[in-house]
């Protein structure tokens, strides 16, 4: 693993939260540094989009602590989580259907940053040239990979130290996930560190440094990212229905 710092980017220890008083989050601890990539399993209801808006002040806390760049970062605004450093793309895009390509990125763009990388909308393009070929497209008018892109340009132009995907590749077409795990390959070996969630075992593989397994709300099992493919069918049984 060629980690770029020893001392985490994102620290979560003991963190416990959930929903209007029904609890979904058991004590979960992680850290992440930059130029590391995460990857985060389980099934479907095991806690895996309710730790990632915990990150972004989206639940209802209820103990430990979530420090940023060693600031804490635990119940603040969302907005003020974003602009800390963390780009998030959310499960389902959440794209504006009534902006264009172009103006859904530049509603997000970034100007200034701590980090040494800086974003420019010429970056997305020649990151996803599809994208550049229907700037001037609305949202709507976008296929669900096409904005899964636009969601992923987006987030990267508000100059993120650390990126987090939730279902990243879910419901898209072949073609389109190789071409989305192929920019996030590109991604890796960069200052940038990547929190993920997904299904792909063999893309992860090839992707994470490490990955963490979340069973009803507790991490369960840990390991660094060549095990997801080394030792398959262990780690599949987590993933199982």
């Amino acid at each position: 693993m060629n980690l770029k710092s020893i001392e985490p980017l994102l620290q979560v220890k003991d963190l416990s939260a959930g929903y209007a008083g029904s609890q979904v989050l058991f004590d979960v601890s992680m850290s992440i540094s930059s130029g590391e990539v995460l990857a985060l399993l389980g099934r479907n209801g095991m806690g895996k989009s309710t730790f990632i808006r915990s990150l972004f002040g989206l639940t209802t806390y209820m103990g430990g602590s979530i420090k940023f760049r060693d600031q804490s970062i635990a119940q603040q605004a969302s907005f003020k989580v974003a602009r800390a450093g963390l780009g998030w793309v959310p499960e389902g895009r959440q794209i504006f259907a009534t902006l264009t390509v172009e103006e859904n990125l530049m509603a997000s763009f970034k100007r200034f940053s701590s980090i040494s990388r800086i974003w420019h909308l010429s970056d997305i393009y020649e990151l996803f040239p599809r994208l550049a070929e229907r700037k001037s497209h609305y949202g709507n008018q976008l296929s669900g990979g096409e904005q899964q892109m636009l969601a992923i340009g987006r987030a990267l132009l508000t100059q993120p130290a650390l990126l987090v995907l939730d279902e990243a590749t879910e419901g898209l077409a072949p073609l389109i996930r190789r071409e989305i795990w192929s920019t996030l390959l590109k991604l890796k070996g960069t200052e940038l560190a990547v929190l993920i969630v997904d299904r792909d075992l063999k893309s992860l593989s090839k992707l994470a440094d490490t990955f963490l397994v979340l069973e009803k709300g507790q991490i369960v099992h840990q390991g660094l990212g060549l095990e997801l493919y080394t030792d398959k069918e262990r780690i599949e049984k987590y993933m199982s229905v």
